[in-house]
């Protein structure tokens, strides 16, 4: 099984799909107006929920984890 992160942006949609979790935090801390995660902020949202937000207000970024079975 591999997990994949997407990234959505809150007015863009889809900016990407990652299987490494510190290039899912860089490209949605570099989308969000107002970041409002560090990232072992992030990779503990991650764990407990398996989605994080990065930036409130106007234009934020979610992270998603799927897993997919090959």
């Amino acid at each position: 099984m591999k997990k994949v992160i997407i990234v959505k942006g809150s007015e863009d949609g889809v900016i990407g799909v990652y299987t490494n979790k510190k290039l899912a935090f860089e490209a949605a801390t570099e989308y969000a107006n107002n970041p409002t995660l560090t990232y072992p902020q992030f990779c503990k949202e991650m764990r407990v929920q398996t989605y994080a937000n990065q930036g409130d207000g106007y234009g934020y970024a979610i992270c998603n984890t799927f897993i997919l079975n090959n």
